[in-house]
């Protein structure tokens, strides 16, 4: 009977297999709707950066409202974080479910990297060691459970307007229970890391997306899944129930056809008779009634011959 439930339950999911809808949220850094800056390459598409409302600042010298840019003191950092849960996607407003169906979260980092000495695009306070930046992201449940994350350290050169360097970090959760995320862009000075000084590289636009791999996907009830496991276990507890009754069906039979054997010898090739598996145990079944048959005609054949 539970076998019939699982097959039922099974029949109405196929119906939705293979129906898939993505759908893309816009920036969700503070920084959405700036535009372009000044200080951008003319061809950027991120957004900029004029304020640092909404922004976490940690040693970060704050340029954004005269020079458009944030710059790290030896070692800084510039984060946001926030909820995936009700957010605009195109026509679609995320839902725990929508979410639930995976999500992929790019962010787009546009830098300035010219105050080291050996800069193509040498400026400010110069020093001798080459600096780096990386971008950190993070998908959380609503624990904040780390589920997914994405950090790369590099050290492009780059300069200011059409000499600035723009680059991508991707990260997916395929599973169930992305709810948050987190983003975090960090500055190193190759020279004076410890520094409070701003001497680092500098954050001129930013951006982060998330796209929703599957927003029809629809998760099994709580009570349906309980049912599936249950049913699964109860399969596996009879899978080896009726193991059991094979290996002791196939050891009787062994040892019936060798006692005949051993009253007499017959002219016949005994196979040994490999572990059976549940559907093949009515072929072995034939195959021993078939042993016993042959053995039987060519003892009577044999009595027939010596009578004569």
């Amino acid at each position: 009977m539970r076998f019939i439930v699982l097959i039922n339950l099974l029949m109405m999911l196929i119906p939705t297999i293979g129906l898939t809808e993505t759908a893309t949220t816009g920036n969700l850094l503070p920084n959405a709707g700036t535009g372009q800056t000044s200080q951008q390459h003319s061809n950027s598409t991120i957004d900029g950066i004029n304020n640092s409302n909404g922004w976490t600042l940690n040693n970060v010298t704050d340029y954004s409202s005269s020079y458009n840019e944030l710059e790290a003191n030896g070692t800084g950092t510039v984060s946001a974080d926030g909820s995936l849960l009700n957010i605009s996607a195109g026509d679609h407003t995320t839902t725990a479910d929508s979410l639930d169906g995976g999500i992929t979260l790019s962010s787009k980092t546009e830098v300035q990297n010219c105050e080291w000495t050996g800069s193509a695009h040498r400026c400010g306070q110069a020093t001798s060691g080459r600096d780096s930046y990386s971008t950190t992201v993070t998908i959380l449940d609503e624990n904040d459970t780390e589920l997914a994350t994405v950090t790369q350290n590099r050290n492009n050169d780059s300069g200011y307007n059409n000499n600035t360097f723009t680059y991508t970090d991707t990260v997916t959760h395929t599973g169930e229970g992305a709810r948050k995320w987190e983003w975090e862009w960090q500055g190193i000075d190759g020279d004076s890391p410890n520094s409070t000084s701003p001497l680092g590289p500098n954050l001129l636009g930013a951006e982060l997306k998330a796209t929703l791999l599957n927003i029809l996907y629809s998760p099994l009830p709580p009570a349906i899944k309980t049912e599936i496991e249950d049913v699964f276990e109860d399969i596996g507890n009879e899978f080896e129930e009726i193991e059991q009754i094979v290996e002791e069906f196939l050891f009787e039979e062994k040892i019936e056809i060798k006692e005949e054997i051993a009253m007499e010898e017959p002219a016949m090739l005994v196979m040994e008779i490999p572990m059976a598996k549940l559907l093949r145990l009515p072929m072995l079944r034939k195959k021993v009634i078939l042993s016993k048959k042959i053995y039987n005609r060519k003892k009577t054949k044999q009595l027939a011959t010596q009578i004569s």
